[in-house]
């Protein structure tokens, strides 16, 4: 074998190899999640709504003190209002998503910094309920410790706070996992088929 034929086999190998990543990419990029992302968010939607309207029958469930039901439907309005404009936001993505063409390298960039942005919308909109939640919890405590509390009381204070702290730690690890599950996973894959396309570069 000269010199000539061992080039052009090399050339014929050079080919095939490229044609088999391409091939490759294209069954990769047809089997991204985005459906599935998509299907999560509007579940999660729907979720979000019910859960606004269920915590406004709260002070009925807890049978709150008649005297804390108005400061509770004064907050309940502010939390309708923060739920409702990251509910909003979330819609937005949905809409958005389904737009997405991953035909090429460019198009799936844009959607794994678009999923990538929605988990950061949906972590921030997450840790925005929390001073709501320690707010019912103050509004479930008995009115001796609420007046302890109020009054700078250290004991009740420090309860109040391993409380919250508790609280924070566990809505952190839940929120970690539930994002994880929904969306995290997808996002990886994601992830994995830029890694392919920088390969092929």
């Amino acid at each position: 074998m000269n010199f000539d034929d061992l080039k052009k086999s090399w050339q014929e190998q050079s080919i095939e190899d490229s044609v088999s990543i391409s091939n490759d990419l294209g069954a990769q990029v047809s089997h991204l999640p985005l459906e599935k992302v998509r299907k999560n968010v509007k579940k999660e939607i729907w979720v979000q709504v019910l859960s606004v309207i269920l915590v406004a029958f709260t002070p009925q469930l807890l049978k709150l003190n008649a005297s804390r039901i108005g400061g509770f439907y004064l907050f309940y309005i502010l939390f309708v209002l923060i739920c409702g404009y990251y509910i909003f936001k979330m819609y937005i993505f949905y809409k958005r998503s389904a737009s997405l063409n991953l035909n090429s390298k460019d198009s799936v960039y844009e959607s794994y910094y678009s999923l990538k942005l929605y988990i950061q919308l949906y972590e921030s909109f997450s840790y925005s309920l929390i001073p709501f939640g320690i707010l019912l919890l103050l509004a479930v405590t008995s009115s001796n410790t609420l007046d302890s509390i109020l009054r700078g009381d250290i004991t009740s204070l420090i309860k109040l706070g391993i409380a919250s702290v508790i609280m924070l730690g566990f809505i952190y690890v839940l929120l970690k996992i539930w994002i994880s599950k929904l969306y995290g996973q997808y996002l990886i894959q994601i992830e994995n088929t830029l890694e392919l396309f920088t390969e092929q570069e």
